[in-house]
């Protein structure tokens, strides 16, 4: 059965949100909205490093929080500090998610394109020698049953997502040999990263797509994780971190398995990872995004981690025009209004032709169409995509005939050029301008049919709508053509 979840009604600044009414958390963890169980972890809570919130902001911005962070100096990584979106473990009680509110748990056969993670981070003070950490979200599969507790033991398949980070990744392959953890990167033959590409507002954002294995020896507490797969989204430039998440999970569960083709694993990690990545019989239950923390002190933050689910289709985009530039054909709309803005796609009709998709990635309010052929007639209409890749309605369509108002006719070529044929309804003659003033049209048995026209310097528009199907002919002072009405 497919989940559905309550659409967020409200408006997101991409800033630092300001607090009204802040509560610091006083528990490792915390339950903050029992409904879509958004939590709070924070086992440093009484290491000098409080966490924060704002109850009346929970409803809009969900599993944020600042904290207050100074390394306790125990070495290694401290903690996990994040919110948590699903199920969720507090006072020795499990939660189940929700999945009228929050959207889990889900199966990932039933996981939908309508299903969004909304992310934001910031920082404070986080950038000097000894601050270490880096922002992520994990992603909780678990194949025991729907409401169960994910187990540690039982969860063969992670996905984490990182944002920005302290210091940039070297993206470098670390071989297994005697190392107990060890992974490839998904890579180009020539060896360089094939990223995974997030387009917000223009921009291009990439990760690279790590495949993480285990080889504990037998009796190691660690050695549950020999059967793991573990995937992580890093990005290629840590100068060039995506402002905020706002996109499909399902994308990153379909590229992890996707992916898999681009790196060279031997053998057994090969056959590991084709059963476990992606599986679609595994739920999904638990989203958490916070910061791994290590050394230094800052203030780090989320500034929202929210999940929703987008049904509305995007508004249709107006003013499309379409005008011929130097061969080509330039279209031109109005900019779109929809925060949720993925892409335009655009299709294109050939004399009449059934329409076809010529891009779905036009991320500005025009596009040039290169590959026009002078004499044709081209209708155009735009949709509008959202993250969700839900369609708006078709604009308006827009027609134009390449090349009407400046063929000129050479001496070797025919008096008049005559398309599309077979016709269906309009049928465009261009030629000599005396040559259109005569044109005629006839029955095969002589019979001078009736017509409208619209006659330009030298391209004549007939309207062949009311004539029943069959051949015609089409005369001029010195020419006669056979043209086939559908």
């Amino acid at each position: 059965m497919k989940h559905h979840l309550t659409i967020f009604i409200c408006v997101l600044m991409l800033s630092i949100p300001v607090y009204s009414q802040v509560e610091t958390v006083s528990r490792a963890y915390t339950m903050i909205l029992i409904n879509h169980n958004y939590g709070l972890a924070n086992s440093l809570w009484d290491d000098g490093c409080p966490m924060s919130y704002d109850p009346g902001l929970v409803d809009s911005l969900g599993a944020a929080f600042s904290i207050d962070y100074t390394d306790p100096g125990e070495g290694g990584m401290d903690a996990y500090v994040s919110g948590h979106i699903g199920g969720f473990k507090t006072g020795g009680k499990y939660y189940p998610g929700n999945p009228a509110a929050c959207g889990m748990p889900v199966k990932i056969q039933d996981l939908d394109f309508d299903f969004r993670i909304r992310w934001q981070t910031s920082q404070q003070n986080a950038d000097d020698a000894d601050d270490k950490w880096w922002a992520t979200i994990n992603v909780i599969f678990d194949g025991g049953a729907e409401l169960a507790e994910p187990l540690a033991e039982d969860r063969d398949f992670d996905i984490v997502i990182q944002f920005e980070r302290f210091e940039q990744d070297a993206l470098e392959d670390k071989p297994h040999e005697d190392n107990t953890v060890y992974w490839w990167f998904a890579r180009n033959p020539d060896k360089s990263i094939i990223p995974f590409v997030l387009n917000i507002d223009g921009v291009d954002y990439e990760w690279a797509v790590r495949y993480k294995f285990f080889d504990y020896p037998a009796g190691d507490p660690k050695e549950h994780k020999n059967n793991k797969v573990h995937i992580k989204y890093i990005p290629v430039d840590n100068s060039n971190v995506a402002p905020f998440l706002d996109h499909p999970l399902r994308l990153f569960i379909e590229n992890s398995k996707d992916y898999l083709q681009y790196v060279a694993l031997p053998e057994a990690e090969l056959n590991l990872a084709q059963q476990k990545v992606s599986d679609p019989s595994l739920w999904i239950k638990t989203l958490s995004a916070g910061y791994e923390v290590y050394t230094g002190q800052s203030i780090l933050r989320n500034n929202y981690f929210f999940t929703l689910s987008d049904h509305a289709a995007p508004a249709s985009p107006i003013g499309l025009s379409a005008v011929e530039q130097e061969g080509d054909v330039a279209l031109n709309w109005d900019d779109h209004s929809d925060d949720a803005f993925e892409a335009y796609a655009v299709y294109r009709s050939d004399n009449s032709s059934p329409y076809s998709l010529i891009t779905s990635t036009a991320r500005v309010s025009n596009y040039t169409d290169t590959t026009v052929v002078a004499g044709v007639s081209y209708d155009y209409y735009v949709i509008t995509l959202d993250r969700s890749f839900n369609e708006s309605a078709p604009s308006p369509v827009v027609s134009i005939l390449t090349g009407s108002l400046n063929i000129n006719m050479q001496a070797d070529q025919p008096a008049i050029i005559l398309y599309p044929n077979p016709v269906t309804d309009k049928l465009f003659v261009i030629g000599d301008p005396v040559e259109l003033k005569s044109i005629e049209i006839y029955s095969l048995r002589g019979s001078k049919q009736n017509f409208t026209y619209l006659i330009e310097t030298n391209r004549i528009e007939l309207d062949m709508s009311r004539l029943k199907p069959g051949l015609y002919l089409i005369r001029t002072r010195t020419t006669t053509t056979k043209v086939y009405k559908h």
